[in-house]
């Protein structure tokens, strides 16, 4: 039986009027535009609880002027106080933890004499034992998104799917959970509501990814409170297509993996008419002088990494070439997929090519008619 679910986050955001996260040092502030998009007041994403631990975590943005406020604070789950956490500091993203702790209905925060309640969160376990696809999205069309699950599919096996959606207003949660459902071979999906600030662009501060905590933060969130319990999972953004020279579906590589833990190059494809509608099959051109595109990773809950803290194209503190394998996967980065909410990616000059047999094969075989 197909089953699916949206969720949403227990987040707790400061007042405007007297809280704002400041900028990282290294940022320099370009533009007002800055403020409209960096995150100043969330002081927690999310709080979940594990039975199976008896441990509840709170996942948050990068404290740093919010630090004396968190150290002050005092928290309670269901009227009763909570002792002191252990508090995990990483680049994008921190923790704080609370072990010992029976499941509850209610978290509550005091902070600088205001109180602050939200709802408790459970690790979710409807994804045990299946094949998972992974991303964070706004926005991007509903035929993109079936297009690059039906792929996925046909050339891997997968079965289930979680998307983070930040805040689309082109379409509910529900349509989005809709469209997935429609895809066969799909036997569960989730959506998650993330309507929180992505972060800056380029054109708005220096050394924007310091400034960019939603993505990375919310990787951790789904590898925590969704993906423990599934057999594999894949971190790929919408417009990216992953392939294999050998045939071999990526989830039963990772599954057999000895590290549990893949990665894998992309390269960039364009479209070969730029003036009709964008659709992944038509990415059949590259262009030269391309680099490889950043990597993107494959992970197997219960293998050695499976509790390691994430970045987006790789893992926290292990090299992008652990575990690098460029001739069994590398991924299709589809140009013209894309809303250019970052920058404008249509009508891209250079010297194109006919893309790769393997990449025609690919996608006739898995978006063909």
């Amino acid at each position: 039986m197909t089953d699916v679910s949206v969720e949403t986050l227990s987040t707790i955001r400061l007042p405007s009027d007297r809280f704002r996260r400041n900028p990282p040092k290294a940022t320099q502030i370009k533009s007002d535009s800055f403020w409209s998009r960096y995150d100043a007041q969330t002081v927690i994403y999310d709080i979940y609880h594990c039975p199976r631990r008896q441990q509840l975590t709170l996942i948050l943005p990068p404290t740093m002027n919010f630090a004396p406020l968190i150290k002050a604070a005092t928290f309670s789950i269901d009227g009763q106080k909570l002792s002191r956490p252990k508090w995990r500091k990483w680049r994008r993203h921190e923790t704080l933890t609370f072990r010992g702790v029976p499941q509850a209905d209610t978290f509550t925060a005091t902070i600088d004499d205001a109180t602050y309640t939200q709802r408790v969160n459970t690790i979710d376990q409807s994804l045990t034992g299946l094949n998972c696809l992974y991303t964070l999205s706004k926005d991007n069309e509903l035929g993109w998104v079936q297009d690059w699950v039906r792929f996925h599919v046909h050339h891997h096996g997968l079965q289930a799917v979680l998307i983070f959606d930040n805040g689309s207003t082109t379409y509910s949660a529900e349509e989005l959970r809709q469209a997935i459902l429609s895809v066969a071979g799909i036997s569960k999906a989730v959506v998650v509501k993330a309507d929180l600030p992505f972060g800056p662009l380029n054109s708005d501060c220096t050394h924007r990814s310091d400034a960019k905590f939603l993505q990375v933060a919310m990787l951790n969130l789904a590898r925590d409170r969704f993906l423990s319990s599934c057999r594999a999972w894949l971190n790929l953004d919408i417009d990216e297509l992953l392939l294999s020279p050998t045939g071999e579906s990526v989830f039963e590589a990772t599954v057999a993996n000895r590290w549990g833990h893949l990665t894998f190059p992309g390269q960039w494809h364009y479209l070969t008419d730029e003036g009709g509608p964008p659709a992944y099959i038509d990415h059949r051109r590259v262009r030269l002088g391309d680099a490889p595109c950043p990597t993107k990773y494959s992970l197997r809950p219960d293998g050695p990494f499976g509790d390691f803290a994430l970045q987006v194209h790789s893992l926290d503190r292990i090299h992008r070439k652990f575990s690098f394998a460029p001739k069994r996967f590398w991924f299709m980065h589809c140009r013209g997929i894309s809303t250019s909410w970052k920058y404008a990616r249509s009508k891209p000059e250079g010297t194109f090519t006919p893309a790769s047999d393997l990449a025609q094969r690919a996608l006739d075989a898995g978006l063909g008619t």
